[in-house]
């Protein structure tokens, strides 16, 4: 496994990822639900996979960048086909209040839209990137494609993870204020008319409806986590076991089982365990109310190290496909974290697969690069 490169420390991206599993696999078994604790270790189990150093991580990288972008567009195409010359029957559905839905065989549209939004960043940084005339029209002709689909599943917080982080993208590219603001205003200019011509543009405006919809079913599943959490602020009321406690859906607020000291260390022990979807819609305020500031802790730190090592490795990394493939992971993390203010996606499988495999990948090349590099320089010194 990798845990150095000649002089160059890898512990913030291959030995913390190597540790982090066990060490909060460990502190999960306190929950006593090992479906959910089995379910967490699977989303993030992807480090360890893809940070044998016998990989060749360029191929990886190319095999791993074809497949998604194949793939999300093939299936784009279908559902932008469907969704318009249809009424929706394989990847298309009629949502109550809501309308068309772009599902894509998915269980639900936030879901799609979610997968969707870190796509769309992987599409937008080769495009910036690509230095070749035609490969670059095919790259924005690739995210155009993809960003409708992103658009038809009507996910807010898709819509927000991607141009939260498309932000961050574009800025981490130019590095200039005017390059900067001329894209951005680009984008905006050409999302309006789409945005109109859908209808899409009624969905972003109920982000700011704190009256009615689901903002308000949100706010009030926030406020039940929040009250969870500071029962139990330290280590949290147990893993998997806030839709046990609370659950709306089937109308229920369970807190007579919390054992201990309430405000300092209070577990809930009540033998019943719902599996069903049920969460906080936000992933802080989800391990909060699980963990405790210690589970948030460790995975935050666990994240923040990772963004720290990709962004040094990118800023050195230059302009190739290297350099591509940082800022994608890079990109990728600040999707997720943005997703997850709205979903808990900390722990879910349809984000953290696809940035879990590319964050090792992306750090493996760079220093497959940076060795080879290394190599070449002291050979030519001797």
């Amino acid at each position: 496994m990798l845990l150095c490169y000649n002089r160059f420390c890898l512990w913030p991206v291959f030995f913390f990822p190597k540790i982090f599993p066990g060490i909060f696999y460990g502190w999960l078994l306190l929950s006593q639900d090992s479906f959910c604790t089995i379910f967490f270790f699977f989303c993030y189990i992807l480090f360890f996979i893809f940070s044998i150093s016998s990989f060749d991580f360029k191929k990886l990288a190319d095999y791993y960048f074809k497949f998604i972008f194949g793939v999300f567009t093939v299936f784009s195409l279908i559902g932008i086909a469907e969704y318009f010359l249809s009424s929706g029957v394989l990847m298309v559905h009629t949502e109550t209040f809501v309308g068309k839905i772009y599902f894509a065989l998915n269980f639900a549209h936030n879901a799609t839209g979610s997968i969707y939004a870190v796509v769309c960043i992987f599409l937008l940084v080769f495009f910036l990137k690509e230095k070749k005339p035609k490969i670059k029209i095919l790259f924005a002709i690739l995210l155009l494609i993809n960003l409708l689909a992103l658009l038809l599943t009507r996910s807010r917080a898709g819509y927000l993870g991607f141009f939260g982080a498309a932000i961050i993208t574009i800025w981490l590219h130019f590095k200039s204020i005017k390059k900067f603001l001329i894209t951005i205003g680009v984008i905006i200019a050409g999302s309006v008319p789409v945005l109109f011509l859908t209808g899409i543009y009624k969905r972003i405006i109920g982000i700011f409806d704190f009256q009615q919809g689901t903002t308000v079913i949100r706010f009030y599943i926030w406020e039940k986590a929040w009250y969870l959490f500071s029962q139990s602020p330290i280590f949290g009321i147990g893993y998997g076991r806030f839709n046990d406690v609370f659950n709306i859906n089937r109308g229920t607020f369970d807190i007579g089982r919390l054992r201990g000291y309430p405000g300092i260390v209070s577990f809930y022990m009540k033998q019943n365990y719902l599996f069903d979807s049920a969460h906080a819609h936000n992933s802080y305020l989800q391990f909060l109310t699980e963990t405790g500031v210690i589970g948030l802790g460790i995975i935050l730190i666990f994240w923040i190290l990772c963004i720290v090592r990709i962004l040094k490795a990118y800023n050195s990394a230059g302009e190739g496909f290297t350099g591509k493939v940082l800022l994608s992971s890079l990109s990728s993390i600040f999707v997720l974290l943005i997703l997850s203010f709205f979903e808990n996606y900390l722990s879910a499988t349809t984000v953290m697969i696809s940035v879990s495999m590319l964050v090792p990948i992306s750090i493996g090349l760079y220093w497959e690069s940076y060795n080879k590099n290394s190599g070449i320089n002291t050979a030519r010194s001797k």
